[in-house]
């Protein structure tokens, strides 16, 4: 539960969940506001007030939480920010965006993955890239994907053995079975993390 709050409908015969979701909205169009003045040139609550036309303590009760506003007046608030009434009182994943075409068949997921990308290191994005323009059937594709899902529930003693399995492939090109015969083959030690 989120709690109270002045924003919350306080009709008993709507569900919890209800109030919950329209605190939810409300709160995200109250931070979205604030940033929309922000990036308008640290716009102040006065200006952003008189070009939406409501009152200043209004908009400070919109953007605090602190007093409900009613729906005409957050409708004016949107139109101030070249908004409609639900895009400003929408979800943040679908607020204000204008559908991309590049980007209208992805899920969440891959949304979130793309974002992980986008913040990952230089190895870690230039092994992706590889991994997308090497000439590889999806049959190869296939089998280094099974090989990425085995390594990522390796421990660390197993990890440091596929490391040196692997520096003295690069070294001359030899398998390590031919050149460190002492080597124990991972594959099947490969377990689970608790």
């Amino acid at each position: 539960m989120l709690g109270t709050h002045p924003l919350l409908i306080v009709d008993r015969a709507v569900n919890d969940t209800d109030n919950e979701a329209m605190y939810r909205r409300y709160h995200q169009a109250a931070a979205r506001v604030i940033a929309w003045r922000r990036e308008h040139g640290a716009m102040s609550q006065v200006q952003f007030a008189a070009n939406a036309g409501i009152s200043v303590g209004c908009l400070q009760g919109f953007e605090t939480g602190m007093r409900h506003t009613r729906e005409k007046q957050v409708a004016r608030i949107a139109v101030a920010m070249d908004l409609t009434l639900d895009q400003l009182l929408a979800d943040d994943a679908e607020a204000g965006q204008t559908p991309d075409p590049l980007l209208k068949d992805l899920l969440q997921e891959d949304l979130r993955l793309a974002q992980r990308f986008h913040h990952a290191g230089a190895e870690v994005k230039h092994a992706i890239k590889a991994l997308f323009t090497a000439d590889l059937s999806e049959d190869q594709r296939e089998h280094i994907a099974l090989i990425l899902g085995a390594l990522i529930r390796l421990d660390e003693s197993q990890i440091a053995l596929v490391e040196t399995m692997l520096a003295s492939l690069n070294n001359d090109g030899q398998s390590p079975a031919t050149q460190a015969p002492t080597l124990p083959i991972v594959a099947p030690q490969l377990k689970k993390k608790s």
